[in-house]
C-alpha cells in the first residue's frame, strides 16, 4: 500500500516546508502545483523537490482557484499508482495526528474513502498578547506551527483519502474529488487532522485579500468574507447554523479574527483530543451517480446554497 499525495499551494511560505516534512513521514509521493504564490512558496517547495525525489513539484498555474486545478497532479502521478494504493488530498495548512496508514491499512476492502475529524486552530487572544510582546514570533517558519497555535475547535469533515482502481478517472467538473467515491462505501472511522487556516497577523491579512480577491469569480471562499465571523465562531456549539454565507462582502483585517481561547478547547500535546461529532457533517452512504451533465447541474445548484465551514 503506497499513498500518493495531491497539493496545490499558493502563499504559504510561512508553513510549507514544515507541512510538506511532516507528510513526508507517511507519504510515498507528494505532486504539488503553487496557484500562482508571490512570497517564495514556490521556491522553498522547488528546493524540497530537489533534496527529496519523493516531491514532484509541477510549475506554477496561476489561474483562479477551482477544485479541478488537482486533475492535472492526480494524471502526473496516476501511472504510480497501483490497486490498493491510496491518494490523499494534502493542504498545504493540515497536519495528521499520527501515522495515517495505520488507519489506512485498517479500512474494509469494500470501502474506498476516508475522511477527517478537522482540528480547526485559530489566533487567539493570548496569541496576540504574546504576539504583541514577541513580533515576529508567530510569522516565524522556523517554529513549528504546532508549538505556536494550541486552541481549536473540531467541527468539520470531509474526504482526505481515497482508494484507487485501475479505472478510476477525475474529470473536469467532478468537483474536489473523483466522482467515483460518491457511489462507494466511505469508512466511518474519521482520520484526526490539524487544521492551521490562520496562523499569524500577516498571514491572516494575506489569506482575507487573496481570497476577497477569489470571491469575485467563486463561491468557494465566499464564506472568508462573512460579518460578525467571531461571534459565530463562539456560537457555534450552541448552534451551529450561525454561520452561513454573507448577504454581502464585509472587508476585514487580521484583527477581526481573533478569537476568545475560552470558547476553544486546548492542545496539551497529550495526543487527546475534543471530538464533536454532532457538529460535524455525517459521513454520507454511498449515492447513485447521475450522468455527467445531470450532474454538473445538481453540483451547480447545490453550491448555491451550500454553507461551507472548513475554512470558518
Amino acid at each position: 500500500m503506497r499513498v500518493l499525495c495531491i497539493c496545490v499551494v499558493r502563499d504559504e511560505v510561512d508553513v510549507i516546508a514544515q507541512s510538506l516534512t511532516a507528510a513526508l513521514a507517511w507519504a510515498d509521493r507528494i505532486g504539488v502545483l503553487d496557484n500562482g504564490s508571490v512570497d517564495g512558496t514556490a521556491e522553498v517547495v522547488r528546493d524540497l523537490a530537489e533534496r527529496d525525489d519523493r516531491i514532484l513539484y509541477l510549475g506554477s498555474d496561476a489561474r483562479p482557484f477551482g477544485d479541478d486545478i488537482r486533475i492535472g497532479i492526480f494524471e502526473a502521478l496516476r501511472r504510480e499508482a497501483r490497486d490498493g494504493d491510496w491518494w490523499c488530498r494534502l493542504d498545504a495548512d493540515e497536519f495528521y495526528v499520527g501515522d495515517p496508514r495505520v488507519q489506512l491499512a485498517r479500512v474494509a476492502q469494500d470501502e474506498h474513502s476516508v475522511w477527517t475529524a478537522s482540528l480547526n486552530y485559530y489566533f487567539t487572544d493570548r496569541d496576540l498578547a504574546r504576539h504583541l510582546a514577541e513580533p515576529g514570533f508567530y510569522d516565524s517558519p522556523d517554529v513549528p506551527i504546532t508549538d505556536k497555535l494550541r486552541h481549536y475547535m473540531n467541527y468539520w469533515s470531509e474526504p482526505r483519502f481515497f482508494r484507487h482502481t485501475s479505472g478510476l478517472t477525475w474529470r473536469p467538473g467532478d468537483g474536489g474529488f473523483p466522482r467515483a467515491i460518491w457511489s462507494r462505501p466511505a469508512s466511518t472511522e474519521r482520520v484526526l487532522v490539524r487544521h492551521f487556516p490562520y496562523r499569524s497577523p500577516a498571514q491572516i491579512d494575506k489569506r482575507l485579500a487573496t481570497r476577497a480577491r477569489d470571491a469575485e469569480t467563486s463561491v468557494t471562499f465566499e464564506h472568508e468574507n462573512g460579518s460578525a465571523w467571531v461571534q459565530a465562531v463562539v456560537d457555534f456549539r450552541s448552534d451551529p447554523g450561525t454561520f452561513a454565507h454573507p448577504a454581502e462582502r464585509v472587508t476585514q483585517t487580521w484583527r477581526d479574527r481573533v478569537v476568545p481561547a475560552e470558547v476553544l478547547d486546548y492542545d496539551d500535546h497529550d495526543g487527546r483530543f475534543v471530538i464533536n461529532d454532532q457538529l460535524m457533517p455525517p459521513i454520507p452512504a454511498p449515492r447513485r451517480m447521475l450522468p455527467r451533465p445531470l450532474a454538473r447541474v445538481q453540483r451547480a445548484v447545490a453550491r448555491v446554497g451550500r454553507t461551507d465551514r472548513s475554512g470558518f
